[in-house]
């Protein structure tokens, strides 16, 4: 798992690795859609992307998620490789 809710099963380095994936870095990329912040500071609006790269087994996968903010203090998300 990357984090709460992303699998690794289609990054897996090989069929012989045992190991957890690890994130060793991550970045933010662009902003889509300008943050919006209520009174208390809390992001209510905005989209944006972020580049994570993880690594098992010696092997570096990078994927992309693009993340909006959800109106209630939340953000949902989508995942794709890279």
């Amino acid at each position: 798992m990357i984090c709460k809710g992303v699998t690794t099963t289609s990054l897996t380095p090989s069929k012989d690795c045992k190991e957890r994936w690890r994130v060793i870095d991550s970045a933010f990329e662009k902003e889509i859609v300008r943050a919006i912040r209520d009174a208390r500071g809390t992001q209510v609006g905005g989209q944006w992307t972020e580049r994570w790269t993880a690594r098992a087994c010696g092997v570096n996968k990078a994927v992309r998620f693009k993340l909006t903010a959800d109106g209630k203090g939340g953000t949902n998300w989508t995942m794709e490789r890279l």
